[in-house]
């Protein structure tokens, strides 16, 4: 009469020792290499008991060490010379995840290249990317000064699995704030803050003033708030001041745009 012995494990190459009928049954399991392949092995090794054996797996096999096997449980039963059987049931051959590779690129503006990060996930870890024009693959998975055109982004992991995307940089239109070259913050109601156009394009661009003596006077993340002529100690007289305006280093290249600004009162 056979016992049924039940095990689960999910590692790479483990072994497992059960015993049924006298005999000493080791099983050996490697698991599938990649997300949907059918490259998993289940070996068992019999000693004691009365050999011959004679293995009868679920899949039909009838040898000792099956191979090619897809995600499933797997089941021998193992019979000696004298007709007791042991039902050994495998380990379940586990689908590792999926491979994934983004890329994310950052388009060529106003005279800067293009580049492309990537960030894998799933698989097996240990990731290692090749880029279009570079010969090697590599741990960092950052790429520069990139001209416009397509692109292949490859990465692999530890277990040889591999996936790919496809990056098109192009050059953007080369649109940069236009800011006023005066205002009059005098209480009038005209004309009353500093404008500055195209600002919404760059939601994550600084803008920084200063006076002649190169103090700082504003200084602003973003220009949600116009520059309304109060500076970090009051009210600023009226005089040239000088501006830089650094773009969003994220989408728009990290520009730097300079110029002058007349407080006027």
């Amino acid at each position: 009469m056979g016992i049924k012995v039940t095990l689960l494990s999910f590692l790479f190459g483990v072994s497992a020792i059960a015993q049924n009928c006298g005999y000493v049954i080791e099983e050996t399991i490697t698991t599938i290499s990649c997300n949907n392949s059918c490259d998993g092995i289940i070996s068992v090794e019999v000693s004691g008991g009365d050999p011959p054996y004679v293995y009868t797996w679920n899949n039909a096999e009838t040898v000792s060490s099956i191979s090619n096997l897809c995600q499933g449980t797997y089941v021998v039963t193992i019979t000696g010379s004298t007709g007791c059987d042991s039902i050994f049931t495998a380990t379940e051959i586990i689908n590792p995840d999926p491979l994934y590779v983004n890329a994310i690129k950052i388009d060529i503006f106003c005279g800067s290249m293009g580049s492309v990060s990537a960030n894998a996930y799933g698989g097996n870890g240990s990731y290692m990317y090749l880029f279009t024009g570079y010969t090697d693959s590599i741990g960092n998975p950052s790429f520069a000064d990139l001209s416009e055109g397509s692109y292949t982004l490859s990465v692999g992991d530890r277990s040889g699995c591999g996936a790919d995307t496809t990056v098109f940089i192009t050059e953007v239109d080369c649109v940069e704030p236009l800011a006023s070259e005066a205002f009059s913050p005098n209480g009038d109601g005209i004309n009353e803050k500093w404008s500055i156009s195209n600002m919404n394009l760059f939601p994550n661009s600084s803008v920084h003033v200063y006076d002649r003596w190169g103090q700082k006077v504003f200084e602003s993340q973003g220009y949600l708030e116009q520059w309304n002529g109060q500076g970090v100690f009051g009210t600023v007289p009226a005089a040239s001041y000088y501006y830089v305006i650094i773009l969003d280093d994220t989408d728009k290249g990290g520009q730097v745009v300079k110029g002058s600004v007349a407080v006027v009162r």
